[in-house]
C-alpha cells in the first residue's frame, strides 16, 4: 500500500534526519524509517495516511438481512475506520430489484483531514463526522427498507459496484457486504432453494455475461456480513452443504475477479488492520 505524507511531514522527516546525522556522524547510513518513526515519537511528525475507500451493499430483497439496525451497526465499524485517516471515502449501495439497474448509490460521503487539529479537536472533527454521514445514509436508505424483492441480483450488483470506481492499488477497497449470499436472479440462478453449480461451472457462466470479470475486484477486500440476520425460506429449507456450496461458489466467483481476500460473518464486519497487515490475504 502507499503511504502518503503531507510536505509539512517530509520536512519534519528530514529535520530529524539532519539531527541524527549529527549526533551519530557523517558516515552513519541514513535510515528513512527509523527517522520517520523518531519523528513520530517526538510529536513533529502525524502518522502516516494509509488511504481505502469503504463500499457497502444493502441486500434488502425478501428474507435479505440489510435493515435499519444492520446498516447501523455495520456504518458504527465502518466509519470509525475510515475516519482514522483523512480521504477515505465511504459510498452505501441498496441492492435492486428485479434488475441490476435497479441498484443504486445512496451517495460517497469522504472523511475530513485533520491533520493540523490538536487531538481533542481531531476526535471531536471525527465524531461529528461520523454522526453526520451516519444520519446521512440512514435517512436516504428509509425508502428501500419498505420495498423487498423476491430476487436478489447479487453477482450483477457487485460487478456495477466495482465499475463505479477503477481499482486502485494507491486506494483498496473494503467492500462489505450486508447480505445472506443467496443469489436468486436469472442470470446467476436459484442459490436459496437449489444448489449452485460447481464453482468453477458457475464463474464461466458469469464471465460469459461479462458479470465479475477478472481484474474488476482487484485491490479489493471482499466481507459477508449478518449471514445469519435475514429470514428463513419457508419453502426451502436451509442445511450445512448448501452454505458450503454457496460460500464455494463466491469465493471461486470473487477471487476470479481479482478479490485480495473473502470472509464470512455471522454477525459485524471485521475489518482487516491495513495499518498493521498491508499483505494479501487468503480465501477465508
Amino acid at each position: 500500500m502507499i503511504v502518503r505524507y503531507p510536505q509539512p511531514q517530509l520536512s519534519a522527516v528530514m529535520l530529524v534526519a539532519a539531527l541524527l546525522t549529527l549526533s551519530l556522524g557523517c558516515n552513519t547510513k541514513f535510515d528513512r524509517t527509523a527517522a520517520e518513526s523518531t519523528c513520530q515519537e517526538l510529536g513533529l511528525c502525524a502518522q502516516p495516511t494509509r488511504l481505502r475507500r469503504f463500499a457497502l451493499l444493502c441486500d434488502t430483497s425478501l428474507l435479505g438481512p440489510c435493515s435499519p439496525e444492520t446498516l447501523t451497526a455495520t456504518l458504527d465499524i465502518v466509519l470509525p475506520a475510515a475516519s482514522t485517516d483523512g480521504g477515505c471515502p465511504v459510498e452505501v449501495w441498496m441492492l435492486g430489484g428485479t434488475s441490476v439497474g435497479d441498484t443504486r448509490s445512496l451517495g460517497e460521503k469522504v472523511s475530513p483531514f485533520l491533520a493540523e487539529a490538536r487531538e481533542k479537536a481531531r476526535n471531536q472533527a471525527r465524531e461529528a463526522w461520523q454522526q453526520e454521514t451516519r444520519s446521512f445514509f440512514l435517512r436516504a436508505a428509509e425508502p428501500f427498507f419498505k420495498v423487498h424483492p423476491r430476487r436478489s441480483v447479487l453477482a450483477e450488483a457487485l460487478t456495477k459496484l466495482s465499475l463505479a470506481h477503477a481499482p486502485d492499488r494507491a486506494m483498496p477497497t473494503e467492500l462489505v457486504v450486508i447480505s445472506d449470499a443467496r443469489e436468486v436472479s436469472a442470470i446467476g440462478g436459484d442459490f436459496e432453494c437449489t444448489a449452485p453449480p460447481a464453482p468453477g461451472v458457475w464463474t464461466a457462466r458469469l464471465h460469459r455475461r461479462a458479470i465479475l470479470s477478472p481484474g474488476t475486484l482487484a485491490h479489493t477486500n471482499v466481507y459477508w456480513t449478518h449471514l445469519n440476520s435475514g429470514g428463513v425460506s419457508p419453502r426451502c429449507p436451509s442445511s450445512m452443504q448448501q452454505e458450503q456450496l454457496v460460500r464455494a461458489a463466491w469465493i471461486d466467483a470473487l477471487s476470479a475477479a481479482g478479490a485480495q481476500s473473502v470472509s464470512f460473518h455471522s454477525g459485524p464486519v471485521v475489518l482487516h488492520n491495513t495499518r498493521t497487515d498491508e499483505s494479501p490475504k487468503g480465501k477465508e
